[in-house]
């Protein structure tokens, strides 16, 4: 049986599966830090995040209660890369911050702690993980899985995964893939047998 603790960083393409690989691991009892929900509370108003950005961008992207108006500041950074820099270049080490501390608490009770990063090879923090799982699917499948979660037509998909680093160029850096063109049982069996082998 597996006794060292491993931190699985779990990533993919939009479209991929990427959630329904998380919501397995959930439903077999391991925990599941999400990005994606920490990059929503970073910037909060006290943090430190919150701060730097106010003091970057200025009063104008608050709200009457003085939280940030997130429509305002993408508006704002949308385009403008050298703004869309300024800003990640505050909120990315707050997140991945957050991340570690979270992943430190429940390395206390458990021995596989999963992290579901979205941009984890654009970010460059593969290296900060004992493996990374890369969930594939073809871009058909995903085409249809945009179109039908986000209500968008399939020109809007396609621009959608064309604005990300390629699904096949992370396989190519993944410790494990998991294909998920198939059903949720196929999916669902492909999670099994990999928790399976590690804990072997």
């Amino acid at each position: 049986m597996q006794s060292k603790q491993m931190i699985i960083g779990i990533t993919g393409g939009i479209g991929s599966g990427k959630s329904a690989v998380s919501n397995i691991l959930k439903q077999m009892g391991y925990p599941v830090v999400d990005a994606d929900i920490i990059a929503r509370t970073v910037l909060d108003k006290g943090t430190a995040a919150y701060d730097k950005t106010v003091e970057t961008f200025g009063t104008q992207i608050l709200l009457e209660d003085f939280q940030i108006n997130r429509a305002r500041l993408g508006e704002i950074i949308f385009n403008d890369a050298l703004k869309r820099e300024k800003l990640n270049s505050i909120v990315h080490p707050a997140v991945y911050e957050a991340i570690n501390c979270e992943v430190s608490q429940l390395l206390k009770s458990y021995e596989l702690v999963f992290v579901d990063v979205p941009l984890l090879f654009e970010n460059n923090r593969a290296g900060e993980y004992d493996e990374v799982w890369v969930v594939n699917a073809s871009d058909t499948v995903r085409i249809k899985r945009i179109c039908k979660r986000d209500h968008v037509d399939e020109a809007y998909a396609i621009v959608k995964i064309n604005a990300q680093m390629p699904l096949e160029e992370k396989t190519k850096f993944a410790t494990r893939v998991i294909e998920n063109d198939g059903s949720l049982e196929s999916l669902k069996h492909q999670v099994v047998t990999l928790i399976n082998s590690i804990k072997k």
